[in-house]
Formats: structure tokens, C-alpha cells, sequence
């Protein structure tokens, strides 16, 4: 996993750099990064969230477009419902929750003191932090007769979110892409993979 985060970090630093100016922090060795990565953990947390899925309507009509965004919505209410139950909670002086489906969901980095980021944008000079919260690949073995077909694919994705120099947050998600079961080449996986998920990314930056 160490060979994909520094990958991931080398492709973000080179689809941004002709955008703007990039900082990162993973590559940074020094003492001032240092303390800005210790910084950051302190005052950060991890909760899943529901992920945006952009609806497909560029070739709908007016009412298609309208019906599927309200389709959209309705989904998104019901699991949000669904996430509210399923928290823990005592009951009869027990801890107990529910099991819940987590396909539809991100793993999102809370910023308890947004005063943290502030003073890193303002010295560091930066509009934008986007921070790489998770990267996993995996594979569904719940059918067992798929698990040998040469066509089984693994689900590549990486959690992320971006906050603005005020500590907001701004957006997040995970992007995705299918890599083949049998494709077993780290540098196949990145050179042939990684521009798709670099895509997704990027398209949540909003550039000045």
C-alpha cells in the first residue's frame, strides 16, 4: 500500500501542478511539515458519510431531468433515515446497533478546530486543502460462482474531502474504478487506473 499512497500523491501533485501551485506535505521533510501533519491530527476525526452520486442527465429532458433529481433526493433521504437508525444507542443499559450497507458511503475527515487550517492556508498561502482519507481495493465474494470467472472485477476507490482556507468544508466523496481481477502489475494498476480516479477528484476542485 506504501508504493500506491506515494503514486497517488505523485499523480495528484501532476495533474494539479499546471493548475496552480501545489503543496504537499507527504513529500515535505521538513520540520515545518512535520509539525503541520502533527497539527492536523490533533484535531481531526473520521465519520462515513453518504456519498454524491452525479446523476447522468446531460441527454434528458426538462421533466426526465427533474423526476430522476427527485428520485435522487428521495433515495438520499430514506438512507440517510436508514444511518440515523442504524447508530448505536443504549437501550436497557446496552449498547447496541444495527448493521448497515456502507457500498454508498465515504469515509469523510472532520476538522474539530477549522483555526488550524486557517493559520496553515494564510502562512503556506493556499486556497485549498484536499486531503486523501482512504485508498482500498476490493473484491465481492458473496457469489461464489463469479469468484473464478476471468472477468471478475475489483473496486478501486479513494475517500477524500476539500476545505477552503476558512476550515470549511467544501466537498467529498470517493472515486472509483473497476480493476480487473486478474491484473496483479502495481504499475499497470496506477499507469492505467489511477488517471480515471484523478479525473473524479478534480472535477470537485474549483479553480480561481
Amino acid at each position: 500500500m506504501e508504493y500506491f499512497r506515494y503514486q497517488l500523491s505523485l499523480y495528484i501533485t501532476n495533474a494539479l501542478i499546471d493548475s496552480c501551485e501545489v503543496v504537499d506535505l507527504l513529500k515535505d521533510n521538513t520540520r515545518e511539515a512535520e509539525a503541520d501533519i502533527s497539527g492536523l491530527y490533533t484535531t481531526m476525526s473520521y465519520e462515513l458519510r453518504l456519498a454524491e452520486f452525479e446523476l447522468d442527465t446531460e441527454n434528458m429532458g426538462a421533466l426526465a431531468k427533474k423526476r430522476a433529481e427527485k428520485l435522487e433526493e428521495a433515495r438520499r433521504k430514506q438512507r440517510e433515515e436508514e444511518m440515523k437508525a442504524a447508530r448505536p444507542g443504549i437501550q436497557n443499559g446496552e449498547l447496541v446497533g444495527r448493521k448497515q450497507q456502507t457500498d454508498d458511503m465515504y469515509l469523510h475527515i472532520i476538522i474539530g478546530q477549522p483555526e488550524v487550517l486557517k493559520e496553515i492556508a494564510s502562512r503556506r498561502k493556499v486556497d485549498y486543502f484536499l486531503f486523501i482519507n482512504q485508498f482500498d481495493i476490493k473484491t465481492d465474494y458473496r457469489d461464489p460462482y463469479i469468484s473464478g470467472q476471468r472477468n471478475l472485477q475489483r473496486l478501486m476507490r479513494v475517500h477524500f474531502s476539500i476545505y477552503n482556507t476558512n476550515g470549511e468544508f467544501v466537498s467529498g466523496n470517493y472515486a472509483s474504478t473497476k480493476v480487473p481481477y486478474y491484473e496483479d502489475s502495481k504499475e499497470r494498476i496506477v499507469n492505467q487506473y489511477f488517471p480515471e480516479i484523478m479525473r473524479q477528484i478534480l472535477k470537485k476542485i474549483k479553480f480561481h
